[in-house]
C-alpha cells in the first residue's frame, strides 16, 4: 500500500496508529519548512550509530540486548555470506509473517542481485548487529516513470524485532531517498485476517 510522503503530520501519525505503514515525508512539507527545501543528513548514508530507545534497555544495548554497534552496509552480490545472510533474513520473515506463502526461491534472490528487472535502479543494504545479519533492506528507484517514487522491502529478522533496527533501516530509506529527490516511497506489510494466522 503506498501513501504520498507529503501528508501532513496528523495524517501521517493516524496511519501509524493503525499499524499498517509508517511514513514520514521526504520534501519537508510541514509548516516549518514550507519551502520543501531538503537537509541532507550528516550521518553517513552507510552507517548507522548505536542504537537503542529510551526504556528499552540501558545505552549501549540493542533492546537491552547486549550488542556492538549496528551497522547498514551495501550488499556486496559478490560476499556469498553477506547474500546468504540477506535471503536468510528473508526466508524467516516469510515464514513467521505469511507462513502460507512458499519459502523465497534462492536462485531469483541471488540472480535479482545481479541482474535488477529493466527500467528500475535497485539498491541493496544488509544490517549487522556484530558479525550477524540481522535486517535487509532494498530500495527500487524506477528509472522509466514514477521517478518521484521508490519501491521499499524492509525486512528484520523476526528475534530481533523491537529493538530498532526496522527504524534504524527505515532513517536510512530516508535519508537515502531524499538524496536520490524521491518524494513518495511505497512498500507492503502483512496483515492477519479474523482467524488466520
Amino acid at each position: 500500500r503506498g501513501v504520498d510522503l507529503t501528508l501532513p503530520f496528523e495524517a501521517r501519525r493516524m496511519l501509524r496508529a493503525g499499524g499498517r505503514i509508517a511514513a514520514r515525508s521526504l520534501t519537508g512539507s510541514s509548516a516549518s519548512n514550507a519551502g520543501g527545501v531538503v537537509r541532507a543528513s550528516s550521518r553517513p548514508i552507510c552507517e548507522a550509530p548505536k542504537i537503542g530507545r529510551p526504556g528499552r534497555g540501558p545505552p549501549g544495548t540493542l533492546g537491552g540486548m547486549a550488542t556492538t554497534t549496528l551497522t547498514i552496509t551495501p550488499l556486496d552480490s559478490a560476499d556469498p555470506a553477506a547474500v546468504e545472510g540477506a535471503y536468510l533474513v528473508r526466508a524467516a520473515a516469510v515464514a513467521n509473517d505469511i507462513p502460507d506463502f512458499p519459502t523465497p526461491s534462492w536462485t531469483q534472490f541471488e540472480a535479482g542481485l545481479r541482474v535488477p528487472w529493466p527500467g528500475a535502479d535497485d539498491h541493496h543494504w544488509i544490517a549487522r548487529d556484530g558479525d550477524d545479519v540481522v535486517g535487509y533492506l532494498k530500495i527500487e528507484l524506477p528509472t522509466l516513470d514514477n521517478v518521484e517514487t521508490s519501491f521499499v522491502e524492509m525486512t528484520v529478522r523476526p528475534e530481533h524485532r523491537r529493538r530498532g533496527i526496522g527504524r534504524a533501516l527505515f532513517e536510512h530509506t530516508v535519508a537515502f531517498l531524499r538524496e536520490c529527490g524521491r518524494k513518495r516511497l511505497m512498500g507492503m506489510t502483512p496483515t492477519t485476517l479474523p482467524g488466520g494466522p
